[in-house]
């Protein structure tokens, strides 16, 4: 990225989102309820099944793999949708949103799965709410990693131990005195392609996305992620509908 274009977007971040470093800057907030807010399920309009995931980076943009959407009809994202046992999870409704343009990444391979990355721009604008909220997107490009993809073994969510009542607790709540314990609801498992590998800021209680679920090497048995921050300056301008003719990254060969 030249100098000029690197400080002209610099500039538009500072400008519309007030901060140079995260796309979106009210982003990567969750709760017990909705443990995973940003995440949006992607199918065709001639189907209802799932085709793959991604996550929602902005109230226009998707972030997910080019692998997911390769050859695809009409597209549908999902959002909003709850996985958990609480109550009130069937309060929170989810909502479907066509997809007015995919966004595949120029040097994407089907073979290969290099440059497994693309956007989905929504053909209307996200109203946030409580079990719908954008993921941070890290956008800082100057902290482009050593290579495009890295490899890892995902860990498995462990239960936590059973809430014990004591005897005044149960009296409590026999009484209706107490409120029993809520459900736990643990991050769900990566299960299709596009899932977000996420992590949280500087120990905070905000999430930021590094990771896009791009394919599963069977050689290595571990799961291959497209590293998020790799694409930095090729997410940026396309997800804030910035017209910038970006030139070619020498590292990955970027391109639009």
């Amino acid at each position: 990225m030249s100098g000029a274009l690197r400080f002209a977007v610099f500039a538009l971040l500072l400008f519309y989102q007030g901060s140079a470093l995260l796309l979106e800057q009210n982003c990567g907030k969750c709760s017990v309820f909705s443990p995973t807010p940003w995440l949006v399920k992607i199918r065709t309009e001639l189907s209802s099944n799932i085709t793959c995931t991604g996550t929602l980076i902005n109230e226009r943009f998707v972030l997910t793999a080019a692998s997911c959407i390769d050859y695809q009809a009409e597209l549908i994202v999902r959002l909003g949708e709850i996985d958990g046992t609480l109550k009130n999870s069937s309060k929170l409704q989810y909502e479907e949103i066509y997809v007015a343009r995919a966004i595949v990444h120029r040097s994407y391979s089907s073979e290969s799965y290099q440059h497994n990355i693309a956007l989905l721009r929504l053909k209307t604008s996200v109203v946030y709410k409580r079990n719908i909220q954008p993921i941070c997107i890290d956008v800082n490009v100057g902290k482009v990693p050593k290579a495009p993809t890295f490899e890892m073994e995902m860990k498995k969510n462990e239960v936590p131990k059973k809430y014990k009542v004591g005897i005044l607790n149960r009296f409590l709540l026999w009484l209706g005195m107490r409120d029993p314990e809520p459900d736990v609801i643990l991050t769900p498992q990566p299960f299709e392609i596009g899932w977000p590998l996420t992590t949280q800021i500087d120990k905070s209680t905000v999430f930021h996305q590094y990771g896009i679920l791009s394919h599963h090497n069977s050689k290595s048995k571990k799961d291959v992620y497209t590293d998020v921050m790799a694409y930095a300056d090729w997410i940026m301008p396309l997800a804030l509908d910035v017209h910038i003719t970006m030139a070619p990254n020498t590292d990955f060969d970027f391109k639009i």
